[in-house]
């Protein structure tokens, strides 16, 4: 979740100030939206715009759009020259194209510019919307080819890494086999290490206890792989075609596009919210988003084990994950009305020869405890989708399976913004909107010195702390924790620390995606 990243990056730390922004993050999210119609109203001082170039305006927007330190504050000017571009009908079209191709994948604050950006404009009309879907959705089958590949290098990288741990381990057995002939036969010699022994015969143990789960995964995954095949022939590990290996290095710099093209059509699918967003499920766009939302059962038939690291992925790899999860994210915005959930829950259900039917988004939920971050947030927003959007006849409510008798304190779901996700533990939360999110846990203190942890999942911009009961959360004017003289927070992203809406800086690296970060008071 690009051009020039290095030096965005540089950028991004040396600015100090605050930003509008978009989060995703598992507690404390923070969510910032511009005050509405202030890009309406800036724009009126805007009364002519000679030939910009429209990368360069992007390129500046994503500089300057984490200085934004207020609700009232100027908007950066090349944002406010992208909107009033696109509010021209003959040039909508021209930005939305831009857009995609050269937001970077992995700038955090990527997707909330796309946002926006387009919350701001007008609303197109249904033959640029028609234009707009079949410019960004055509040549699917072949994009698709080419995302597939990936995930099959993924799967290959896997089982070479298996099967290199199986010859070792087999090594290491018979080698002990040998020394353990070798010991009966000194009478216990003094200089064997027992430890070590041990240590082996317990693996191997643990190896064996696990075989029953994997095998109960193996054979869901099975299930879903073979479901697949039955929507259309699935790829297999052949070698390309001199033609194909060329086409697929041209389209391994454009992953990002995918990414934005998703976001893209997720803020359109919730801007136009109604007949013209269920229309938009009747083209090409319906095939688009249901594919790469069944990329992550893509190949699995063909690992021999499922018992691997999930960190250890290729770049690229993650940028497929990413796909998925805004694939996801876009899926909750096309099913605000109920034609469109009819639509979308049709598609993600599948015949299945063990029982009647099975909805796709039930093989990610095993993603939700996965030790990679993006498998883990692909997981989360399955699983809520399940518990609150697409809900079956035939499975219980998340919350329902899990026991909370040893969880002492979690998020409070009667203290909480209203677009904040919460996960069916109370420990993990996330916010897909552009506006600001915040929530408090159940549990206060008065006196003595307390701290705790947070694990964060991704690397977007956020502000965790501890705040009392009178620190207002009001996610729509952008105030929450660290904005007022109740509140504290940490922002990792800007490396910033904030109390009383002003920021001081603090010479922390940036987290990223996996590491822990310690509250004290």
């Amino acid at each position: 979740m690009g051009n020039c990243s290095t030096c965005v990056q540089e950028q991004h730390q040396r600015s100090q100030n605050r930003t509008n922004s978009r989060l995703e993050s598992p507690v404390f999210r923070r969510v910032t939206s511009y005050e509405p119609g202030i890009l309406a109203n800036r724009l009126a001082n805007l009364r002519t715009f000679s030939p910009y170039n429209l990368n360069s305006l992007i390129d500046e927007t994503l500089l300057i759009v984490r200085t934004v330190a207020d609700t009232d504050q100027e908007p950066p000017h090349a944002m406010l020259i992208l909107s009033r571009i696109a509010n021209h009908e003959d040039r909508w079209l021209e930005v939305m194209i831009a857009l995609i191709e050269r937001i970077p994948m992995n700038d955090p604050l990527g997707a909330t510019v796309i946002a926006l950006l387009l919350d701001e404009c007008s609303l197109p009309s249904k033959e640029l919307l028609q234009q707009l879907i079949k410019k960004v959705c055509s040549n699917n089958r072949s994009r698709m080819k080419i995302l597939e590949t990936i995930i099959d290098e993924q799967i290959k990288k896997i089982d070479d890494i298996q099967n290199s741990k199986q010859l070792e381990q087999h090594t290491i057995s018979s080698s002990i086999e040998t020394y353990v002939g070798q010991v009966t036969n000194v009478n216990y010699d003094e200089n064997i290490n027992s430890d070590e022994t041990t240590s082996v015969i317990n693996n191997h143990k643990c190896d064996i206890v696990d075989e029953q789960p994997l095998q109960e995964k193996a054979n869901k995954i099975s299930s879903f792989t073979s479901l697949r095949s039955s929507k259309r022939p699935t790829s297999s590990m052949k070698r390309m075609k001199t033609s194909d290996i060329s086409n697929q290095r041209e389209s391994d710099d454009n992953l990002h596009h995918e990414r934005n093209t998703l976001v893209v059509l997720g803020c359109l699918a919730e801007k136009l919210v109604g007949p013209n967003s269920a229309s938009m499920l009747d083209t090409i766009a319906l095939e688009y988003l249901v594919d790469r939302i069944h990329l992550g059962i893509h190949g699995y038939h063909e690992l021999k084990s499922f018992d691997f690291d999930d960190r250890n992925v290729s770049s690229k790899y993650s940028s497929v994950l990413k796909i998925i999860l805004f694939a996801l994210i876009a899926l909750e915005k096309f099913s605000h009305t109920s034609e469109s959930k009819h639509i979308l829950l049709q598609s993600l259900t599948v015949a299945n020869n063990e029982q009647s039917k099975m909805n796709v988004l039930e093989y990610y939920e095993s993603w939700a405890l996965s030790n990679n971050c993006l498998k883990r947030q692909i997981g989360f927003y399955a699983q809520w989708l399940l518990d609150n959007v697409f809900i079956l006849d035939y499975r219980r409510p998340s919350y329902e399976t899990i026991d909370h008798q040893y969880i002492n304190v979690m998020l409070n779901d009667k203290d909480v913004s209203e677009y904040l996700k919460i996960g069916p533990d109370g420990l993990e939360a996330r916010s897909d909107s552009v506006s600001f999110e915040s929530v408090r846990c159940t549990f206060n203190v008065n006196s003595g010195v307390w701290y705790y942890e947070v694990l964060v999942i991704t690397d977007g911009v956020m502000q965790i702390g501890w705040a009392t009961k009178k620190s207002k959360f009001m996610n729509h004017e952008g105030y929450g924790i660290g904005d007022d003289q109740y509140s504290i927070a940490y922002d990792g992203c800007r490396n910033l620390i904030w109390f009383g809406a002003k920021s001081v800086r603090h010479t922390n690296p940036p987290w990223k995606p996996g590491d822990i970060v310690d509250i004290i008071i």
